[in-house]
């Protein structure tokens, strides 16, 4: 029932706020700390902060924002809908590497680096490089809208990879699959 009016970053040297410039969808630091992914906007566009030096730059969805995503060590992977995949945006140079052809990628996760991908069939895991992807598990979601997509997340490691579904049935389980 709040309105959304910015982020806060918690650091060693105290806090910081980035008020919002549009409304405001979710916002994501980078393994190492040093940026932070602002989505906001209908599109959503994004914002791109270098936590050391202040520095701001904006992707606009016109120019490949990407959507769900995750972020890793100076780097995020996501969706960018203007192209149709999946792709790695280096986070200093705002550069963009397909990783993967994606109609409706649905969500992703980045750790140990490797990265798990949920779409409406199945999880696979992406390789960063996007020359291997190996699906893990057909998820079994039934249902439609926005509460019926997998989120799936892998542990710190990469190891292991933790997803809900409904299977189907009326009630939501949790399930662990080694990867």
């Amino acid at each position: 029932p709040y309105e959304r009016v910015g982020t806060v970053v918690q650091a060693p040297s105290g806090q910081r706020f980035f008020g919002a410039h549009q409304d405001l969808d979710e916002s994501q630091v980078s393994r190492d700390g040093r940026y932070l992914l602002i989505k906001e906007g209908a599109g959503p566009d994004n914002r791109v902060i270098d936590l050391e030096t202040g520095a701001e730059r904006i992707i606009t969805d016109a120019e490949g924002a990407l959507g769900h995503s995750d972020c890793g060590d100076g780097f995020a992977v996501g969706e960018n809908d203007r192209i149709g995949a999946c792709v790695y945006l280096d986070l200093e140079t705002l550069e963009q590497r397909q990783l993967f052809a994606t109609g409706a990628m649905g969500h992703v996760s980045v750790r140990g680096g490797r990265c798990l991908v949920s779409n409406q069939d199945e999880i696979a895991l992406v390789a960063l490089d996007g020359f291997e992807i190996t699906p893990i598990v057909a998820h079994g979601m039934v249902g439609s809208g926005y509460d019926h997509q997998v989120r799936a997340n892998l542990d710190p490691t990469g190891q292991l990879a933790c997803y809900m579904s409904n299977r189907g049935t009326d009630r939501m389980d949790v399930f662990l699959v080694a990867v």
